[in-house]
């Protein structure tokens, strides 16, 4: 698989709240960090990585992907989207994320997050 189209795979798999899919796209040894309010986040396997997205996005009522960009940089492939979510209220919430892609899998994973900012 193309490194743009794993990428677009995975914001799929992400928008559709389809946890599996977004499992597999990661090697089952993912080194994957999060800098997250309110920390840094860390998973060494496919189904941490996966559960980290599961438990931020998972319980919300409404999920919508608002924009997204998938684009190689050198050896690396930057994911980048922007959702908008409700739970009590209405969020958005940015997440950009830097990947070492071997093969048709995430290899590495380091994704830097917004939070989820109230709508006005």
């Amino acid at each position: 698989m193309e490194r743009n189209n794993l990428g677009t795979s995975f914001v799929q798999a992400l928008s559709g709240r389809n946890w599996a899919v977004l499992q597999g796209l990661f090697q089952p040894s993912i080194k994957f960090r999060a800098l997250i309010p309110p920390g840094l986040r860390e998973a060494s396997s496919d189904a941490e990585a996966s559960g980290h997205f599961r438990q931020w996005f998972g319980k919300a009522d409404a999920f919508e992907l608002v924009d997204f960009i998938v684009e190689p940089l050198f050896d690396k492939l930057r994911i980048a989207y922007r959702l908008r979510l409700h739970e009590d209220r209405w969020y958005r919430c940015e997440q950009q994320a830097f990947c070492v892609v071997t093969g048709d899998q995430i290899e590495k994973m380091d994704l830097l997050c917004s939070g989820f900012r109230p709508e006005p």
